[in-house]
């Protein structure tokens, strides 16, 4: 009996062993809901000088990716950008050459890239993946009113197309609670995306005839 238990537990943990995936930094798409993701040395070593490559995850269960970096250690000159969705087009989350900690994705994907110059290099990065909870809801600006308490808000073009000429758009959220609204702006709108002369608003109430909060 203890040779038969022994041999089901040496079973067990090989078939754990072998779901175990790593991935590194490469030009490619990737499916999955688990998982380590290092640069291009994998965990023991160094990325290479002169990289230019762009890796995109996506979900595979349909949920939101998350991305949590234990490290991430870069030479001078070398990044990483950020981007939530499948493409570079979509928004920039941010563009990393220290460690970004806990990167989610609204929607079911998350594209990295990385770039390193030919001077020097460092030990890179490492990052567990998981999936999380249901993509959160997706508004794009249109004219009228919203109740929500979470989602992903975009210009009338949507999170990976320019916005059109000609606009004049009011757009209000209620929570549809007590609670108060916030919106968390991506690092790419905090940096003013916008066309000289194009101007968004933002009031703190149901109209444009509430407290002016900022303008970009």
């Amino acid at each position: 009996m203890k040779k038969i238990i022994s041999t089901l537990f040496l079973l067990l943990f090989l078939g754990f062993a072998a779901d175990a995936q790593t991935y590194t930094m490469s030009t490619s798409t990737v499916t999955t809901c688990s998982g380590t993701f290092y640069d291009s040395g994998g965990a023991a070593g160094n990325y290479s000088n002169n990289e230019n490559s762009t890796m995109t995850f996506t979900s595979g269960n349909g949920n939101r990716l998350s991305f949590n970096f234990s490290t991430l250690f870069m030479s001078l000159g070398d990044y990483m950008i950020i981007y939530d969705g499948p493409t570079t087009s979509y928004p920039i989350i941010g563009a990393y050459d220290t460690n970004p900690g806990v990167i989610n994705s609204t929607g079911t994907s998350l594209t990295f890239f990385f770039f390193s110059t030919s001077s020097s290099t460092s030990t890179g990065w490492d990052a567990t993946i998981s999936c999380t909870t249901a993509p959160l809801a997706i508004y794009n600006l249109t004219s009228g009113t919203v109740t929500a308490c979470s989602g992903a808000f975009y210009d009338n073009a949507g999170a990976a197309a320019n916005y059109t000429d000609n606009l004049n758009i009011t757009q209000t959220f209620c929570s549809g609670t007590t609670d108060r609204l916030q919106f968390s702006f991506l690092q790419s709108l905090q940096s003013s995306n916008l066309a000289l002369g194009d101007t968004l608003f933002i009031y703190d109430g149901a109209t444009t005839s509430a407290p002016l909060l900022s303008v970009h």
